[in-house]
């Protein structure tokens, strides 16, 4: 699956740079998030999530491209939901494990994205779709709804976020985390800097959102 989307994105290298021009959609079926070099040398990644701590039933999780020995989650991909960025993890089927939602908790500027990851009330196996899908619904809505889906004329669409005026797909970068061994890490307007990021490390890329090709979550 990644060596056909990385080969994709090779083929459409020429794209680089294309100006998005505006929020086509702050719902998009699965994808895959992969992040793209804007300068320099072209390189291509897939976008993860690392675990960066949280409680019982509960966790927070930030995006990276590299895991640095830190536990990730399995997914299958992501997914826009009224603004909403979904991460859908592989499912456990049976009753001794929670299937975890895992929703956008914040994009902070000068920091990673983060992400909420809340095991479901009713573990998996003992649950009916009804009972789940409520569950989902009912976190989906406190999660944080400030992305979406942005122009890039011929080429995928490129993820983008609120920022103070307006709908951004250009402020993404890479950033090794100082405080997690050079983690790269996925950063949102990284020049604003953080306790984690130094700017003058960072290389600017942008987000694309390449369709996945399994069944519809």
């Amino acid at each position: 699956m990644l060596s056909e989307i990385f080969t994709t994105a090779f083929i459409l290298a020429g794209l680089i740079g294309v100006q998005a021009q505006s929020c086509m959609s702050k719902d998009v079926a699965r994808f895959h998030p992969v992040a793209v070099s804007k300068s320099g040398t072209f390189s291509v990644h897939s976008i993860t999530l690392v675990h960066v701590g949280g409680a019982p039933r509960t966790a927070y999780d930030v995006l990276s491209v590299s895991t640095n020995g830190v536990s990730d989650e399995r997914l299958e991909d992501f997914s826009l939901r009224n603004g909403t960025l979904v991460a859908r993890p592989v499912e456990r089927t049976t009753a001794t494990y929670w299937t975890p939602v895992i929703t956008s908790f914040s994009a902070d500027e000068g920091a990673s994205p983060l992400m909420t990851e809340v095991g479901n009330t009713i573990p998996t196996g003992n649950a009916t779709d009804g009972e789940l899908q409520a569950n989902f619904n009912a976190l989906l809505r406190r999660g944080f709804k400030g992305y979406c889906a942005m122009e890039n004329e011929g080429g995928f669409p490129l993820l983008g976020v609120k920022g103070q005026d307006s709908w951004n797909p250009g402020t993404w970068s890479l950033c090794p985390n100082a405080t997690a061994n050079g983690r790269q890490d996925v950063v949102f307007n990284s020049n604003k800097g953080g306790p984690h990021y130094a700017s003058s490390e960072c290389r600017p890329i942008d987000i694309w959102m390449i369709p996945a090709t399994n069944s519809s979550f």
